[in-house]
C-alpha cells in the first residue's frame, strides 16, 4: 500500500509538471497576454486619431490620448497561474507631421499627442506616431498536489531584462480648408469688370465649417493675369479677352484656389475698321475701335472701346493730316422728324488718320461712356467706309455701302438698328 501511494505521488508530480508551466515558463507567456490587450488599445487609438477633426483656424489644437497604462492584479491566466501584480508601461516616443506649417504635431506627455492648426494650406497631411511598450510583473504559480492544494512559487520580472516593443503607424489627416468651384464665364465689350460681373464665374463656395459663402464676401477674389489687366480700362472690358482668371477664397481654414476662364465678344456694337492690309491680309485690329451698346441699371449706354486689340497705333497711317473717322450721337428725345439735316448732334468726335486710336476714343464722354435713350441715333463715318455692326456678337459688314460713307444706327432694344438711308 505504501509503495502504491508513493508511485501515485510520482505520477501526479510528473503529470503536474507537464500540464502546468513553471514560473519561468509562465513568465514567458505573460507578454503574449499584454500584447493581445495592447494591440486592441493601439488600434482604438489610431482609429480615434484618424477620425479626429483638426482645427480650421490658426492656433486651434486638439489632444488625442492612449488609454492610461493599466495595472493588473490577481489576474488568472490559467487554472494554476495568477498574475499578482502586472504593470504595463506605454510611452509615446515620437510624433511627426509631414507639413508642420499646416498641422503641427507634438508630444504632450507619454500617452498624449497634440495636433495644432497652422497657417499652411495643405489639404492632406501625414502624421506618424511611435510608442514603446514595456512591462514588468510579479506572479505566483501553483502545481496540483496530492490533496488538490496549491504549492506557490514566485518569480519577479526584475530578474530579467525588460521586454520592449515599438509600435509605429503613419496616417493621412484631411485638413478642412473650405471649398471653391469656379467656371468659365462670358462677357461683352464695354461691360464693367468688377465684383458683380466676376461673380458669374463662381459656382459655389463653403467655409471650412461647411457654411455657404457668397461671392460678395471680401475673402473671395480673382487672380487676374497681366495680359487681362491690360485690356481693362476705366473699369470696363476695353478689348476682347480670352484669358484664365483664377478665383481664390481665404477661408477660415486657409486659401483655396479654383481655375476659371473669362472670354468676351462684341455683343451689340458698331465696329470701325480700316483697310490697312498686312502681308496681303486685311487688318482686324478695329482701327477706330468699337462702340458698344450695353445696359446698366436699366438704362442704355454707348461705350467707346478698343474692339479687337487695345493698341494705340495711328488710326490709319495712309491718311496723315486727312479726315478718316467720325462718330456722333443725336438725341431724339421729343423729336418727331427723323431727318437729321437740321439737327445738331449731342456729341461728335472726329480724327485724322495719323491720330492715335486711344486719343480718339478718349474723346467719347467721361470715361468713354455716354448715356443714351431708346430711339436715339448713332452715326458712324469713315473715309473708306469700313464699317460693320454686331448683334449678339454676330458681325455684319457694311463695306459695300460706300455712298455716302456714313451710316446711321437707331438705339433700340439694346441693339443697333441699321438705318442706312437716314441722312
Amino acid at each position: 500500500m505504501k509503495k502504491f501511494l508513493s508511485l501515485l505521488l510520482v505520477v501526479a508530480l510528473v503529470l503536474s509538471s507537464a500540464a502546468f508551466p513553471r514560473p519561468v515558463e509562465a513568465a514567458e507567456l505573460y507578454p503574449n497576454i499584454v500584447l493581445s490587450k495592447t494591440n486592441r488599445e493601439w488600434k482604438d487609438f489610431i482609429k480615434l486619431l484618424k477620425s479626429t477633426k483638426v482645427g480650421t483656424k490658426e492656433g486651434e489644437a486638439v489632444d488625442i490620448s492612449l488609454k492610461p497604462s493599466s495595472t493588473f492584479k490577481e489576474e488568472r491566466i490559467a487554472s494554476n497561474l495568477v498574475i499578482e501584480v502586472g504593470q504595463v508601461g506605454r510611452d509615446i516616443v515620437e510624433v511627426k507631421s509631414s507639413d508642420p506649417e499646416t498641422l503641427a504635431a507634438t508630444i504632450v506627455n507619454k500617452s498624449t499627442i497634440r495636433l495644432k492648426r497652422g497657417i499652411g494650406t495643405n489639404s492632406k497631411v501625414s502624421i506618424s506616431v511611435k510608442y514603446r511598450l514595456t512591462w514588468k510583473f510579479d506572479m505566483r504559480a501553483g502545481q496540483l498536489g496530492p490533496f488538490t492544494s496549491f504549492q506557490y512559487y514566485t518569480v519577479n520580472s526584475n530578474n530579467y531584462s525588460p521586454v520592449e516593443i515599438e509600435y509605429s503607424e503613419s496616417m493621412e489627416m484631411k485638413i478642412p480648408l473650405g471649398f471653391l468651384l469656379a467656371r468659365n464665364a462670358k462677357y461683352v465689350l464695354g461691360e464693367k469688370w468688377n465684383t458683380a460681373s466676376r461673380s458669374r464665374m463662381m459656382v459655389s463656395a463653403t467655409d471650412a465649417d461647411g457654411s455657404p459663402v457668397n461671392y460678395s464676401d471680401s475673402r473671395i477674389g480673382a487672380t487676374i493675369p497681366d495680359e487681362l489687366s491690360k485690356r481693362i480700362k476705366n473699369g470696363r472690358i476695353d478689348a476682347n479677352i480670352d484669358s484664365p482668371v483664377g478665383l481664390f477664397f481665404k477661408s477660415s481654414g486657409g486659401r483655396v484656389d479654383s481655375p476659371g476662364k473669362a472670354t468676351s465678344s462684341y455683343g451689340n456694337a458698331v465696329v470701325l475698321r480700316g483697310f490697312e492690309a498686312q502681308n496681303g491680309v486685311e487688318s482686324t485690329r478695329d482701327a477706330a475701335g468699337a462702340f458698344a451698346l450695353i445696359e446698366e441699371d436699366g438704362s442704355p449706354k454707348i461705350i467707346a472701346t478698343s474692339g479687337a486689340v487695345n493698341d494705340n497705333d495711328k488710326i490709319h497711317q495712309e491718311f496723315p493730316g486727312k479726315f478718316y473717322v467720325e462718330t456722333a450721337l443725336f438725341s431724339m428725345n421729343n423729336v418727331n422728324d427723323l431727318s437729321l439735316a437740321n439737327q445738331s448732334p449731342t456729341k461728335v468726335i472726329t480724327a485724322n488718320g495719323d491720330e492715335k486710336k486711344q486719343d480718339f476714343l478718349d474723346r467719347w464722354g467721361s470715361a468713354r461712356a455716354m448715356s443714351v435713350n431708346y430711339g436715339d441715333v448713332f452715326k458712324a463715318k469713315e473715309a473708306e467706309g469700313k464699317i460693320g455692326y454686331t448683334q449678339a456678337s454676330n458681325y455684319t459688314s457694311l463695306d459695300t455701302y460706300q455712298q455716302p460713307k456714313e451710316i446711321f444706327f437707331e438705339v433700340t432694344d439694346l441693339q443697333f438698328k441699321c438705318n442706312k438711308l437716314v441722312k
